[in-house]
């Protein structure tokens, strides 16, 4: 998988909790929200009484997220109508697990498109698991002695740590190692979220064609969790934390 750095519009830091408790919805407010214009990638860490589990915020290209997708040959057969995205995941053996934080229940993948053209920006990452690696460890590691952009305590002694990776080497070694490494869904929300940025790429597409619109780079927003990581199909960032702006 092509890894890549982004441009994010995240809290700033001395707004942070703000920030958090007004959601996505503030985004263009500038006391609270800013965009990072230099690209980087974003070490996250959930710490709590069970232990850590660790994650990286990055972008990938659409073309390669959509080869993750379910097939149409793993929705029911004997249905009237085609599976969803969330339905198909489950027939293909995608944790069920349909429900994150950062998303209502009951919200669909046109819903989180609509929710995407309104807001301008991707806000909910695609969850993506993939075995655990030495090398990354060690990378991800070293990431983690630099002085954290965002630290914030939660109730039950739960800590989320969030660090800025800006150097090219850094990006660089994580980039390879991350190209050797197979990924796929954590779970059928994630299926949706994944079909939601696909569904926007494709408009996009279309209105280039049609209309000499200019598209968005073709990148969506997503978080890569090691599958061995305790609680790693759960694991999730607020929503606000991290956004990828589309224009």
């Amino acid at each position: 998988m092509d890894i890549q750095p982004f441009s994010c519009t995240r809290p700033n830091p001395d707004r942070i909790t703000d920030a958090l408790v007004a959601g996505p919805d503030a985004l263009a407010d500038s006391s609270l929200f800013t965009l990072d214009a230099s690209r980087a990638l974003y070490v996250i860490e959930h710490a709590g009484v069970a232990g850590a589990t660790m994650g990286l915020a990055c972008c990938i290209p659409v073309d390669e997220m959509a080869g993750l997708m379910p097939t149409d040959e793993a929705a029911p057969r004997d249905s009237g109508k085609g599976a969803s995205s969330s339905e198909q995941a489950v027939e293909a053996g995608v944790s069920e697990g349909a429900t994150r934080d950062d998303i209502s229940i009951g919200q669909d993948a046109s819903a989180l498109l609509d929710e995407i053209k309104r807001l301008g920006a991707q806000v909910h990452p695609v969850r993506l698991l993939h075995a655990g690696n030495f090398a990354l460890d060690i990378i991800l590691g070293a990431a983690k002695t630099a002085t954290p952009l965002y630290a914030l305590d939660g109730p039950s002694g739960q800590r989320l740590t969030v660090w800025r990776v800006s150097r090219p080497e850094a990006i660089d070694a994580l980039k390879a190692t991350y190209g050797t490494l197979g990924l796929s869904l954590a779970t059928s929300a994630d299926a949706l979220v994944a079909e939601a940025d696909i569904a926007l790429a494709r408009e996009h597409h279309a209105a280039v064609k049609t209309q000499g619109i200019p598209a968005p780079s073709d990148i969506a927003l997503a978080v890569l969790i090691p599958q061995n990581q305790a609680a790693a199909d759960t694991f999730s960032i607020p929503a606000g934390l991290l956004m990828h702006r589309i224009r």
